[in-house]
């Protein structure tokens, strides 16, 4: 009788300049963070101008509290965004 695990070939040893990376994102994870980020995009807007909106109610400085609070929600959405793609990208 012949030995079974003697018929099995070797697999060669590869060195680590050989080694393909093994993670694949898959496309749906793509599509999912990018969809995400544009909704959160838009939230951060609408956000900034609601919130910039009862300031200038509150205090009689219409268009200054919308101008700002949009503006700090547009700078806030682009950090974010830096941030995940960041961390997506790793």
């Amino acid at each position: 009788m012949t030995d079974s695990k003697s018929k099995v070939p070797k697999r060669p040893a590869s060195s680590d300049a050989d080694e393909q990376p093994t993670e694949e994102r898959s496309p749906w994870l793509v599509a999912g963070v990018f969809g995400a980020l544009g909704f959160e995009f838009v939230g951060f807007i609408i956000g900034g101008y609601i919130v910039g909106a009862l300031i200038d109610g509150q205090f009689g400085t219409h268009p200054w509290g919308v101008i700002v609070m949009v503006l700090l929600g547009l700078v806030g959405v682009l950090w974010h965004i830096y941030r995940v793609a960041k961390r997506f990208l790793e």
